[in-house]
């Protein structure tokens, strides 16, 4: 019997998925398709709810495409949940808040990955993307160390079975409030949803 080079592509790539999907530790304190009740009990109660109605009152041309969604921003955890319908359908880990009282978070996220890895040491963590967004970089290229107020993102995505794990990483060096400068290649933010 003679297996065809692309079935055989199909079979190794199908495969390699689901290696990758079955490796993905998940180390966060609360789990997509969690209730609102259940991440609050683990999270306590949010400091800030930002509704689907709020937004739509602020930014009236993304108001199609919300349903029953909103935010809880939860200050102590340094987690903003994502709610549809009083399920958790996405969690984003900011590198940083600004928020009076924002606490970064500290833990691992998935794979071991934390906020204060770099570029590198995350691809070691969970291998290649499976995609890769590079905003264009609008300052002088000369110094990417620089630091810059809005820095140019690299967005990666992996994809499992069950969810999506975004990465933004900083293409240049970014100046954030009080003196803080953050990396070329660090961490801006970390996105997991449905």
């Amino acid at each position: 019997m003679k297996i065809s080079r692309v079935l055989m592509l199909l079979i190794v790539l199908g495969f390699s998925q689901a290696i990758f999907a079955a490796s993905m530790q998940w180390q966060l304190p609360i789990e997509l398709g969690a209730t609102r009740d259940s991440v609050h009990d683990t999270l306590g109660p949010p400091k800030e709810i930002i509704s689907a109605e709020a937004v739509r009152e602020k930014y009236p041309e993304v108001a199609k495409t919300l349903g029953g969604t909103h935010n809880e921003l939860f200050y102590s955890s340094g987690i903003v949940a994502r709610f549809h319908n009083k399920k958790l359908y996405g969690i984003t880990i900011n590198s940083h808040g600004d928020y009076s009282g924002w606490i970064d978070y500290q833990g691992k996220i998935i794979n071991g990955i934390t906020l204060a890895d770099m570029y590198d040491d995350t691809l070691k963590k969970l291998g290649e993307p499976s995609k890769v967004e590079d905003e264009p970089i609008t300052e002088s290229k000369d110094n990417l160390n620089k630091p810059v107020v809005f820095p140019a993102i690299r967005s990666c995505y992996w994809r499992t079975d069950e969810y999506t794990i975004q990465i933004d990483f900083l293409r240049q060096a970014q100046s954030r409030s009080k003196g803080v400068v953050s990396s070329l290649g660090s961490i801006s933010a970390v996105l997991v949803y449905k």
